[in-house]
């Protein structure tokens, strides 16, 4: 079963692109080629330029509110950014 969208969460670690190297692993699986992503962090301006290199994918600064991941939910599994 193909998933609807991904939303992962990007931490500080020894390695703070892992997980957007993660997602660009995902995308060369052709079933996972076109599943949406959102990124969530605290690090927003460190990460947001490689998560936009990221097709079909968007990026939220923490904090957010329930209405600011609900608004990028309904953007990207309708196929829009931003």
């Amino acid at each position: 079963m193909t998933p609807d969208l991904l939303l992962l969460d990007c931490v500080l670690g020894n390695n703070r692109f892992q997980v957007i190297e993660w997602a660009e692993k995902v995308r060369r699986r052709s079933e996972l080629s076109k599943v949406p992503i959102l990124f969530v962090t605290a690090y927003y301006r460190e990460m947001e330029e490689r998560v936009r290199e990221i097709e079909n994918s968007d990026i939220l600064a923490k904090p957010f509110t329930f209405e600011d991941v609900t608004q990028k939910l309904q953007r990207l599994l309708a196929g829009k950014r931003r």
